[in-house]
């Protein structure tokens, strides 16, 4: 529960960096429905990919587990190319700024 709110810090303080700041009230807004949207559809997904065995195991658990993995590790690398182009884009700025 800690690492998810550690997590959840670091990510959000990136992702205030995407908007221009006299869009990052409606920016968060839908982040945070689209965040909303994807929980739910994988709440639903899960429920159908997972039945229940006679004895009590689950079926379908080794597909929602390779999904999730999967999923854990793409994160990482679009989490990285974000901040890349955030860098670039804000050393731009900065540039642009002296110049003037």
């Amino acid at each position: 529960m800690t690492g998810t709110s550690i997590r959840a810090i670091s990510f959000n303080t990136l992702t205030s960096r995407v908007p221009q700041p006299d869009e990052r009230g409606a920016f968060m807004s839908v982040q945070s429905t689209i965040q909303h949207v994807a929980s739910a559809t994988g709440a639903f997904a899960s429920s159908r990919l997972l039945t229940s065995e006679a004895d009590g195991r689950l079926h379908g658990i080794e597909i929602v587990a390779g999904i999730s993995i999967i999923v854990s590790l793409c994160v990482p690398v679009l989490i990285k190319i974000l901040e890349q182009h955030l860098t670039r884009r804000e050393t731009t700025k900065l540039k642009g700024a002296r110049q003037s």
